[in-house]
């Protein structure tokens, strides 16, 4: 097997490249909207501070994304009693495409700004992504709600998962805390419900994602800073999660992307394999951007194929889509500078890759 992915076109999108104005563009999804024609949203911030309030915008292809639009538009941007924007998820149902995003809750009098609440909604567009309605709320749980981009899944049977990390209080004062679940729908995203929570005694649970397999279940990989993904399943189309365990997985402390592969038997993930030593390794450091494929619906995973390697810059929150023969991949492209603040200097990157060549990689072993 290569250790390595190449042969296919990877840029910068220069709409989304980082500027003064702008320094920070990351967290993408992309969906398509027949033939060669691509919706891409992602955050963008006048700041490289995770707080820092921003929009989600957006920009068409109509060349399989060889090309977009010059300009980007506002897909959703804050509005009163929400300052920050973050995280596009989009999906389709019979009512339209969803956009499901976080947002932070303004400030009550006297609260700091790392104090501030996140929650979960949804806007719905009837016209393939050229207008939105009106923000609506899916969290059910007031306090920290984190929904990570590309996350949102909708099952064959119709019904809506979302995938949270959360914690009732403060992230930066309970951020060990942080457990799991998911919230989901079988309306149409009208009404939602609510799966059990998985947690850790003494570490955190972050940024799941959830892939539906062949066997009727799903199975979730789970960010954590223990060196390794955590993981569960739920054999209920995800109202309940079960066997929560350390996954064979090595990650660095960053989110994995689950989807299915071409024909749907065979599961791929993306994620960060850095190494993380628990205790020394920072969270920033990730250098190393892999590809693995599961034949036993995540039971056991492939050696690890080489995206992106640079001890220079940091990659991830990878977003991924089988369109045609291709795989269409993005994910933020960090060059770090300790001079800078944060995520000052986050481009978004797009990576497409032949179909053919992941399948071949699946034939080699």
């Amino acid at each position: 097997m290569t250790d390595s992915l190449k042969n296919g076109f990877s840029q910068l999108v220069k709409q989304a490249s980082a500027s003064e104005e702008f320094p920070r563009h990351s967290e993408a999804s992309m969906i398509s909207l027949g033939g060669a024609k691509l919706l891409l949203a992602w955050g963008r911030k006048p700041g490289g501070d995770d707080f820092s309030g921003g929009s989600i915008v957006g920009v068409f292809s109509h060349d399989a994304g060889r090309s977009w639009d010059s300009d980007p538009h506002v897909i959703q941007q804050v509005w009163p009693g929400v300052f920050d924007v973050m995280s596009p998820n989009l999906v389709r149902s019979p009512r339209g495409i969803h956009h499901f995003f976080a947002g932070r809750l303004s400030l009550e009098e006297g609260e700091d700004l790392y104090s501030a609440k996140l929650a979960i909604f949804q806007t719905i567009s009837t016209d393939e992504g050229q207008t939105w309605s009106a923000p609506t709320i899916v969290s059910l749980r007031e306090g920290y709600n984190i929904l990570v981009n590309a996350r949102a899944l909708v099952l064959e049977c119709g019904r809506i998962v979302i995938p949270i990390a959360f914690v009732s209080g403060p992230i930066f004062e309970k951020y060990d805390k942080q457990r799991v679940f998911c919230y989901y729908s079988d309306d149409e995203g009208r009404s939602w419900s609510e799966s059990n929570h998985l947690s850790l005694p003494d570490a955190a649970l972050m940024e799941p994602s959830v892939v539906d397999c062949r066997d009727g279940s799903l199975y979730m990989s789970i960010r954590t800073k223990l060196g390794y993904l955590y993981q569960a399943r739920s054999n209920d189309s995800g109202r309940s999660w079960v066997s929560l365990s350390r996954s064979t997985v090595a990650s660095a402390e960053a989110p994995s992307t689950l989807i299915r592969g071409a024909g749907g038997e065979i599961l791929w993930m993306f994620w960060c394999n850095t190494p993380y030593v628990p205790g020394k390794s920072k969270w920033f450091e990730r250098h190393d951007l892999a590809w693995a494929y599961s034949r036993d619906h995540g039971g056991t995973w492939s050696s690890p194929v080489t995206i992106e390697h640079d001890r220079s810059r940091s990659f991830g929150y990878v977003d991924a889509n089988i369109v045609g023969e291709e795989v269409f991949l993005t994910y933020y492209d960090w060059r770090l500078d300790k001079t800078k603040p944060d995520f000052w200097g986050t481009s978004l990157r797009q990576n497409v890759l032949p179909l053919g060549l992941f399948k071949s990689l699946e034939n080699s072993d």
